[in-house]
């Protein structure tokens, strides 16, 4: 009987990720505008259902936060918190199962950690992924949140290296100073990607 219970949890659960998957498809369609949101919206209803169904709320968080965050891009912030990048902030902070203090001591080892721990630092990771789609639509307060890295020097000078893989390099324009923040993409030590903006005023 157990067995048949197992079943049909994970009946259900392939139910409703099909259905999750088939209104993803189009959601993803740039050529569809703003009907866009309308399947997105559907593919949260079904995600709902996956998560009653018995999925873990990590992974259907991950992937509540990842569409949102394409929509945002794209067609955009319209007023509507679902699709509002300071609201997928807060959503994203919420839902971290570790404090950022947390996790930054427990990344220092994390070689050494327990298993559950190491799984709690793979969740942060997964969830604040999505946030690196839209830090650049809020530079200053978005930056903090989309990428925990080592604070920035106050002193401007030539380009650097910070420790945590954090490469900097800062300009001045009219008065205005800005910081990019890069992070390596791949093995290969010249390969940096640009993770974020921090303006001076």
């Amino acid at each position: 009987m157990g067995g048949g219970g197992a079943e049909f949890t994970e009946d259900r659960v392939n139910q409703w990720l099909g259905v999750y998957q088939a209104n993803l498809l189009y959601a993803q369609e740039r050529g569809r505008g703003e009907d866009r949101r309308i399947w997105a919206r559907v593919a949260f209803a079904a995600l709902d259902g996956l998560e009653r169904a018995g999925c873990p709320a990590r992974d259907v968080n991950t992937r509540r936060f990842n569409l949102r965050a394409l929509l945002i891009t794209d067609p955009g912030p319209n007023g509507d918190p679902l699709w509002s990048p300071e609201q997928l902030a807060v959503d994203v902070l919420r839902n971290l199962p570790l404090s950022l203090e947390q996790a930054r001591e427990w990344a220092a080892d994390w070689t050494a950690r327990p298993r559950h721990e190491m799984q709690a630092l793979r969740t942060c990771k997964s969830l604040i992924k999505p946030m690196e789609l839209v830090a650049g639509l809020r530079p200053r307060p978005l930056f903090r949140i989309a990428a925990p890295e080592p604070a920035v020097p106050k002193k401007v000078g030539p380009p650097g290296l910070l420790t945590g893989g954090t490469r900097w390099a800062a300009n001045g324009t009219g008065g205005r100073t800005t910081r990019t923040l890069r992070c390596r993409t791949g093995s290969s030590p010249g390969r940096w990607r640009e993770r974020g903006r921090v303006f001076d005023t």
